[in-house]
């Protein structure tokens, strides 16, 4: 999933690794 932001400010990637692991990267600014 690409980098999405929201109208409120929040950023959020979600990636999955190899293993099939999901990692989300969540930034509110």
């Amino acid at each position: 999933m690409p980098l999405r932001e929201e109208p409120w400010g929040e950023r959020l990637f979600q990636v999955t690794d190899p293993n099939g692991i999901v990692l989300q990267l969540v930034e509110w600014a």
